[in-house]
């Protein structure tokens, strides 16, 4: 009976001779790599978004500058 527990004992070691330790260890999927110079939709829609926010921060800079600008002629004004 001793005899059994140490052999479960000894797989169940990372050490041990029959060790189950490296048959465990999962292993990564190798995805493709994707290919240069071409985007994914994903990547595509991305960048649009992007690209459409960077637009309306600039339309939206320009509406205050110009309201500023109007605010501080009025002032000058009166």
């Amino acid at each position: 009976m001793l005899a059994v527990s140490r052999k479960a004992s000894a797989m169940a070691l990372p050490n041990g001779p029959e060790g189950l330790w490296p048959r465990r260890v999962p292993r990564r999927k190798q995805l493709p790599a994707p290919r240069s110079g071409q985007l994914t939709v994903f990547e595509q829609r991305l960048v649009v978004e992007i690209y459409k926010s960077i637009v309306e921060s600039k339309e939206l800079t320009t509406m205050l500058h110009s309201s500023t600008s109007r605010r501080q002629q009025e002032q000058h004004i009166d």
